[in-house]
């Protein structure tokens, strides 16, 4: 019997923490997604692709929950933010910027943004399943 207890409890406990867990996640992914609705905002600069990349790097830049980014980092692997900010300014003033590098490093900050949404909601799938497993006694 006693075995069967001390199981019961480290169940209960381990449901607990996950429960715990997966709350702080919620919390962090319903965040997320508001942060996140500067894709909508990036939309509504229409051509304005410099106004794009600026909006985007600052949202990447101000996350600071999971898989936040340092301001050294580079961004999917593609993309280093500091280059970005020292090649911005020029972009600004060089009405010869080539277009195609904005519009490159605006694919790179938005595949970011989704992707992360997309990590948040994997998260929260693989631990409701989880939490439901445990819950299952099948453990």
């Amino acid at each position: 019997m006693r075995g069967s207890t001390g199981s019961s409890a480290f169940g209960q406990t381990r449901q607990f923490i996950t429960s715990t867990k997966l709350e702080e996640l919620e919390k962090q992914r319903i965040s997320y997604q508001e942060h996140a609705k500067v894709l909508q905002k990036a939309d509504a600069c229409g051509d304005n692709l410099i106004e794009k990349v600026e909006l985007l790097l600052e949202a990447v830049q101000s996350w600071a929950g999971s898989g936040s980014v340092d301001k050294l980092d580079s961004v999917s692997g593609k993309l280093n933010l500091a280059n970005l900010r020292i090649w911005l300014p020029q972009a600004k003033q060089d009405p010869n910027f080539d277009m195609d590098i904005l519009r490159s490093w605006i694919d790179t900050l938005e595949a970011h943004i989704r992707h992360s949404l997309m990590r948040f909601d994997g998260a929260k799938l693989f631990g409701s399943l989880f939490n439901e497993w445990i819950a299952s006694g099948d453990s």
